[in-house]
């Protein structure tokens, strides 16, 4: 599982140092292990949220988030999952993106990174437009 999140952290990183900081922040911590409803096992570290497991699992699902249920109750998105948590996120396509309060709630620098990216790319067309 280690090796693993080094990988993951690697792909995921665009520089060396962002990587590093991946490394250090996601990796060098203590971990908490959740499920999806279908049973499959996500590591994230200690402190995480809904947030983090939706961008976890793909960016689209972070982005489009409508709404978390952990364990089979509806969950604030800044709810902090425990080992064995069950969480589910409901998404709507007509959500155009995160709100930039996200960037207060998550703990992955994952999260934090494809939140950003999202406002940055959502600046530049504003820009072009």
């Amino acid at each position: 599982q280690f090796f693993k999140s080094l990988v993951e952290a690697n792909q995921h990183a665009n520089t060396t140092k962002e990587f590093m900081e991946e490394a250090k922040s996601d990796i060098f911590t203590n971990m908490i292990y959740v499920f999806t409803p279908l049973g499959e096992v996500l590591e994230l570290p200690e402190g995480s949220t809904p947030i983090d497991f939706a961008y976890k699992i793909h960016s689209d699902i972070g982005n489009k988030m409508e709404m978390a249920i952990v364990n089979a109750s509806v969950a604030s998105f800044d709810r902090r999952l425990k080992n064995n948590d069950i969480v589910k996120i409901i998404t709507n396509d007509s959500i155009e993106g995160p709100k930039e309060e996200y960037l207060g709630m998550c703990r992955t620098n994952l999260a934090k990174r494809k939140i950003a990216e999202y406002f940055k790319k959502k600046e530049r067309e504003e820009e072009k437009a």
